[in-house]
């Protein structure tokens, strides 16, 4: 008989890492294609990776979805969102 999984953080975390960004591999294509990597791919590859290993850190001990994800509803000013919408008031 299957016993029931009681604990799948770290299957759920094993999943989301293959929830990436496709553009983003894309672009590490065309890179390898063309045998050019600027610097900016590289430091975009870098940061990619410490923001998934900050992630699964989180995800697979204390699990808090707004440190996961609500801290990048943040990083955009409201001033943007004032401004994208002329009706906001």
């Amino acid at each position: 008989m299957a016993v029931r999984l009681e604990d799948v953080q770290a299957a759920d975390n094993f999943r989301n890492l293959f929830e990436v960004p496709v553009l983003f591999y894309a672009l590490v294509a065309v890179a390898l294609a063309i045998q050019q990597t600027p610097s900016w791919l590289v430091v975009g590859a870098w940061a990619f990776v410490a923001l998934r290993v900050v992630h699964s850190a989180i995800h697979c001990t204390y699990n808090k979805v707004y440190h996961r994800l609500g801290k990048v509803c943040k990083i955009r000013p409201r001033s943007l969102l004032h401004e994208a919408d002329p009706q906001a008031t």
